[in-house]
């Protein structure tokens, strides 16, 4: 059996919700400026570290593009009617 290398990029999906940001609690507003200066703030001396930094930041903007877009579909339904 070979040996395989940690591979610490693929280890994060694991731990996604690990990365310094609190996880969402239904029914709690989140603070998306706040999550993402706490990825912004992940380290990122090698190449690894800026990996997971740069993912981790992606997944945050994702997510608040997503809520803010069932928002503004939720508020479309209210107004009409």
């Amino acid at each position: 059996m070979a040996d395989h290398p940690i591979d610490a990029i693929r280890a994060e999906d694991a731990f996604s919700s690990k990365l310094g940001y609190e996880e969402h609690i239904p029914g709690q507003t989140r603070d998306w400026n706040e999550e993402l200066q706490t990825t912004r703030e992940l380290p990122r001396k090698n190449l690894p570290e800026r990996l997971l930094r740069e993912r981790a930041i992606f997944k945050v903007r994702v997510k608040k593009k997503k809520d803010f877009s069932i928002n503004i579909k939720f508020l479309f339904i209210i107004g009409s009617y």
